[in-house]
């Protein structure tokens, strides 16, 4: 077989928030809850043929803000290597050299045999236009979006931003009213009155094309009434679909869409469902906002129709650039959902987490797969969007080059495949501080392999945006904090995750940072590990603040040796309840039916007496008489300590039993110790939960309660597995007896 097409869509500022994928019932749609009520659902047919046609990756990153991953996704390069952290508002071009000193080669200019084009918003300077960059063809937008159309360029003043119908016709404070005039005639000419005068911008349609001649210089740029086609989706969309009929194979097609990205604004009325805005002469913006990723998918629609006798052969690769939009830039205080600050432009998870879909064009005709062999699922294993560049080189039957940071992930199309993916995803933006910066910000984030915990890097800013130090001084140095989060599924929003940080990290004088919730030390140095090969912005000597290990160290005396388990509240013993071990470890073959480990008031039958024994960097806790592990049951914790409540049911939540088990299952025999003064919190590695005293304290002698069951006349409480150390019920003393 030929070697297969590439269609690359990028879709602009929409991360799962509004774009939510349904693998399981293989639907694709855009909804936006706000404060002020919700927008949709819609579904969207185009992306739910293409998601079950193709590989879904439930935990795809990009970086928080277009211009880096734009960087990254046609360099393969991190943001810091490029020196393209943040879109300033000036002209960010891309140089022909790393910051590490290689050479810097585009995707097209690695796609040895293929024809390439792009089409849309390519946001990287225009210093070397995208011909100059390898790219066979371009017309779009240089600059980063279409805002500033319709005001600098047709003279208006900067206030008020919108440019809606009546504002363009009547030329009302224009310098150029000629130029006003010739855009509202042309829009008038293509669609109906009360379309436009209801439209509250029309920024999208008046913007002003880029086109690059054969020389590989720009052209003048092309307004609407020199174009054909005047709404922007609409434009990239047709020149897309009229260059791929006029090549064939093998080609790589970069369609750069800048919908949905702000000025919001009402698209086409074709392209989306009447009953999406529900008052169409006062459409809200999350209304528009969900009307124009419908338009997206429609026009999708459109172009696969239209090279329908090349798409059995073509990989079709659909990605965000990043989050969806915060807020309306043309007026701050306005937020498009109903939570500010955690989408784009911020190190925050709805910052950098975006859908991805990679789709079989033979799947999507009805045929045989021409790459895709694995479609149709849903994977959890980490991808970024960097990833895209080796990975079309790869598909290209070409060989992706181990100098940069894009890992292919075909194995994840193609399980003959067999070669390492990407085990942990890095994000990142900078605007370092200086001259006519007024918000310097540097952020960067890495999540482990099971996109369960996240270790972010931010630098300290006040409300103004100002640096300051860790007493919030205002300050010449760049003092950079670290958060550290569980990611959780959000309840409101599937396929959408929320931060639950957990504070496991103290800042030293140094500037460094030392572990001192040592239950989550392994994962705070994995993921350091993972940053530390990085930079937090385009100085190669710069890095991100170190974090240590806690300088404890277990007693060697109280391990390998008979110990009692006392809790400091209770004053009763860790104790193993039930059988002993009558079979190999592991024969009983899983911990459900594993007996209670309680608290005792006495040491019976030597029940009460552990062996501590080292396992790597954690321990195992095994009773002497029953030779069973102290075991934690039930779910890790998921935010920060004392989130749940308590350990009662009467709380909200009950936690759950501590048990003997006959082996390690999943790790949940292994515990870390913490010190308190003379005693120890133990934490179970895996699930992270408290070895916990349950129950009333003792109120006589030791073995006053006559024995642990209630055949004794007395049963002892339970041991559980709780989140925090309630009233000291977590703190115990460890002594040889």
């Amino acid at each position: 077989m030929a070697k297969p097409n590439i269609l690359i869509i990028l879709a602009d500022d929409l991360g799962v928030d509004v774009l939510r994928i349904n693998a399981g019932v293989k639907t694709v749609a855009a909804q936006v809850n706000a404060k002020n009520g919700v927008a949709g659902p819609v579904t969207l047919p185009t992306l739910s043929r293409l998601l079950a046609a193709g590989v879904h990756f439930q935990n795809a990153w990009a970086h928080p803000v277009c211009t880096p991953t734009r960087g990254s996704l046609w360099t393969g390069l991190q943001p810091w290597k490029t020196r393209l952290g943040y879109p300033t508002g000036g002209d960010d071009n891309l140089g022909s050299q790393a910051v590490t000193g290689q050479n810097i080669q585009t995707l097209a200019q690695s796609m040895v045999g293929y024809k390439c084009a792009m089409f849309g918003k390519w946001d990287l300077g225009t210093q070397r236009t995208p011909v100059e960059w390898g790219w066979h063809t371009f017309a779009g937008i240089f600059r980063g979006g279409v805002r500033p159309d319709g005001i600098t360029q047709y003279g208006f003043p900067s206030q008020p931003p919108r440019v809606n119908f009546a504002r363009l016709k009547g030329a009302t404070g224009s310098t150029k009213p000629d130029k006003c005039g010739a855009a509202a005639k042309a829009l008038a000419a293509k669609y109906d009155a009360t379309f436009l005068n209801n439209n509250p911008d029309l920024r999208n349609y008046i913007w002003e094309k880029d086109t690059v001649g054969a020389n590989g210089k720009a052209n003048p740029p092309l307004g609407p009434a020199d174009r054909k086609h005047i709404y922007i989706t609409e434009d990239q969309v047709e020149d897309a679909k009229r260059w791929i009929l006029a090549n064939q194979g093998p080609w790589c097609v970069a369609l750069n869409l800048v919908a949905p990205h702000d000025p919001w604004h009402v698209p086409p009325p074709h392209t989306f469902k009447a009953t999406t805005i529900k008052d169409p002469a006062k459409p809200t913006i999350q209304e528009m906002l969900v009307a124009m990723v419908e338009s997206i998918d429609y026009y999708i629609n459109d172009l696969l129709t239209a090279i329908w006798s090349q798409l059995a052969n073509t990989v079709v690769i659909f990605v965000c650039d990043n989050g969806t939009q915060d807020f309306d830039p043309d007026d701050r205080l306005v937020s498009i959902d109903d939570e500010l600050g955690d989408d784009k432009a911020t190190s925050s998870i709805g910052g950098v987490h975006v859908p991805m879909i990679v789709a079989d064009g033979g799947l999507l005709t009805g045929g045989a797969p021409c790459y895709v062999k694995t479609a149709p699922r849903s994977i959890r294993s980490p991808v970024h969007i960097i990833d895209v560049y080796n990975t079309a080189v790869d598909i290209a039957g070409l060989q992706p080059s181990p100098l940069l940071d894009s890992i292919s992930f075909v194995p994840h199309l193609d399980e003959s495949v067999r070669k390492p993916t990407r085990t942990h995803n890095f994000s990142q933006l900078y605007l370092k501080p200086g001259p006519g910066v007024n918000a310097p910000r540097i952020g960067a984030s890495v999540s482990d392999t099971e996109s369960q915990y996240k270790l972010t890097c931010d630098l300290l800013v006040n409300a103004s945006g100002v640096p300051v130090d860790r007493s919030s001084q205002p300050t010449t140095a760049l003092v950079l904090d670290y958060k550290f989060s569980c990611l959780v599924p959000d309840p409101a929003i599937p396929g959408s995750l929320k931060e639950k940080q957990i504070n496991a990290l103290a800042p030293n004088s140094d500037g460094s940072f030392t572990v001192t919730d040592l239950a989550y030390q392994d994962k705070l140095i994995e993921l350091y590990t993972v940053l530390a090969r990085e930079r937090p912005y385009d100085d190669p000597k710069s890095g991100f603040p170190v974090i240590k290990r806690s300088s404890f160290v277990f007693p060697p005396a109280l391990l390998d040796t008979p110990v009692l388990i006392e809790n400091v509240e209770s004053k009763r013993y860790l104790f193993s309840d039930g059988p002993a071990l009558s079979r190999d470890r592991g024969a009983e073959g899983g911990w459900g039916p594993s007996p209670n480990v309680v608290g005792a008031d006495a040491n019976y039958y030597n029940r009460a007496l552990w062996i501590i024994r080292r396992s790597g960097e954690c321990y195992l806790i095994e009773s002497l008489e029953t030779k069973r592990y102290l075991f934690s049951t039930g779910q890790p914790l998921t935010g920060a300590r004392g989130a749940e409540g308590g350990w009662l049911a009467s709380s909200g939540f009950e936690s759950p039993k501590l048990v003997g088990a006959d082996a390690n299952y999943y790790n949940m025999a292994l515990w870390v110790f913490q010190p308190q003064g003379d005693a120890f919190l133990i934490a179970n590695y895996q699930t992270k939960r408290y070895a916990f005293s349950d129950g009333p304290a003792l109120s006589g002698a030791r073995g006053g309660e006559g024995g642990w069951l209630a055949s004794s006349g007395f049963e002892s409480p339970k041991v559980v597995g709780s989140d925090a150390n309630y009233y000291n019920r977590a703190l115990w003393l460890i002594k040889r007896p």
